[in-house]
């Protein structure tokens, strides 16, 4: 019985060690080297993370001119598109995040949500809003006027100036319930355009 237990556990030792070498000629042959592979399904506009992205491997001769070798290379940039689960990565199917939709900007903000106001002459301060500008928002009423929101982050505005559609601001839960309060109340809604950064705010 003793010598039957050493056999056995010979044998898995050898079988171990086989896998293994085995492993290892294999990634020699191929020549596997590592690359970056979404660890899960990448929807459009979702940012990089550590929890969607992986460090793989894949033989060399599958190496496209763009192949993600290293997760820096694509650090704070968004998915352009849908990506699935276990795809070797390629830089051109990411872009910047300012570049990207309004879901990655918004993830560079916490504890904010988008919120859509119909875009008019006062909504764009007259056309002249910009992504990424902040504003106030007041809503006014058969002559009377109150601030909803002292500052709000500007996610989106429409493409073509005077063109129909809407801006798309980051804003508080809260400030989002304001804002669907007072059109409700048919209170008509302004942009005061903030300063830029440095600007004097007094």
């Amino acid at each position: 019985m003793r010598n039957y237990k050493i056999f056995f556990i010979a044998s898995v030792i050898f079988a171990l060690l086989a896998a293994a070498l085995a492993a290892y000629g294999y990634n020699s042959v191929a020549g596997m080297v590592p690359v970056v592979v979404s660890s899960t399904n990448i929807a459009p506009d979702e940012v990089v993370t550590g929890k969607n992205v992986i460090v793989g491997r894949t033989p060399r001769g599958a190496l496209q001119g763009d192949t993600i070798r290293n997760i820096n290379q694509i650090a704070g940039t968004a998915a352009k598109g849908y990506i699935p689960q276990g795809t070797v990565l390629r830089k051109s199917m990411f872009q910047p995040i300012d570049s990207a939709g309004v879901p990655a900007k918004l993830s560079l903000l916490d504890g904010r949500v988008a919120v859509a106001v119909s875009a008019d002459i006062y909504t764009t301060v007259g056309n002249s809003l910009k992504a990424q500008n902040t504003v106030s928002v007041r809503a006014s009423k058969e002559g009377t006027t109150r601030e909803l929101i002292k500052e709000a982050t500007v996610l989106a505005v429409p493409e073509k100036s005077g063109s129909k559609g809407a801006v798309i601001l980051a804003v508080t839960p809260v400030e989002a319930d304001a804002i669907l309060s007072a059109r409700s109340a048919g209170e008509s809604l302004a942009m005061h355009l903030n300063p830029a950064a440095g600007g004097d705010k007094s």
